[in-house]
């Protein structure tokens, strides 16, 4: 798995298989590029395919106190800079679909053509407790709350849960929970100067934030919104068949 080091000395693992017009795939809260293991499997053979590991997730470094969206974002950024990426498809799911809304904020819009989120809302609004709890719970009983975070995210019962687990317990504690802390402040609608790229919107009707899909609608006037209807959180591991081929659809003919 090849690496790069970031401005502040981190080193950063990436996933990176396939040719032509780039996809890049940005993990959620404690995961890793594994989880997209399904979109390298269905969409290399058209696609270049790149999934980063976050900083402090899978198999990349870290570094305290640096658990932050707009470090994440900018991580992305030397990412696009050392694979010299152009018109690239940003995908963030889940937390990964903050930092590729702040990517697109603080970066621009040069290397992207075109953006997806995979169910994550314009705005969290989470009483603070809330983080405090998962806080206790990550310190307290770290892999029975991980496991049981992870069942939550699907619409059925899953016998893989396993693999999973592995791979956001490489999520040290302590940075876990400097991350979902992180998750917490939220932006304007004065902050989406990025608004004519063409939006890809994976947000399950029985997903987490059933209300966000509205939302980001009318963010990104041309966008294009699949309907996974039998996912939850995860429709590129729920779905990943009908997901790929939306993709597909998504990035050879654009959106609307």
């Amino acid at each position: 798995m090849p690496e790069f080091h970031a401005g502040d000395g981190v080193a950063i693992h990436f996933r990176d298989e396939g040719s032509g017009a780039p996809i890049v795939l940005v993990h959620g809260w404690t995961m890793s590029g594994r989880f997209f293991e399904r979109q390298f499997e269905g969409l290399t053979q058209e696609f270049r395919v790149i999934a980063p590991d976050l900083r402090g997730c899978g198999a990349s470094g870290g570094r305290a106190g640096t658990y932050q969206v707009p470090r994440y974002a900018k991580d992305l950024a030397e990412l696009f800079e050392h694979l010299e990426l152009r018109e690239a498809t940003l995908v963030g799911w889940s937390m990964g679909g903050g930092i590729a809304i702040e990517y697109l904020r603080a970066h621009g819009i040069e290397r992207v053509r075109a953006v997806g989120l995979v169910d994550f809302p314009p705005k969290l609004d989470e009483d603070p407790s809330v983080a405090d709890k998962v806080c206790h719970n990550l310190a307290k009983r770290r892999e029975s709350f991980t496991r049981d975070f992870l069942a939550r995210m699907f619409l059925a019962p899953r016998d893989d849960l396993g693999w999973m687990v592995e791979e956001a317990l490489k999520c040290e504690t302590s940075t876990a929970c400097d991350m979902y802390r992180a998750m917490r402040p939220a932006r304007g609608p004065d902050a989406y100067p990025f608004a004519t790229l063409p939006a890809f919107l994976a947000f399950p009707p029985r997903g987490w934030f059933p209300k966000a899909l509205a939302e980001w609608k009318h963010v990104f006037p041309r966008h294009t919104a699949p309907s996974f209807e039998a996912s939850k959180h995860c429709p590129f591991l729920e779905e990943p068949a009908a997901f790929n081929d939306a993709m597909r659809a998504f990035v050879a003919e654009g959106a609307p």
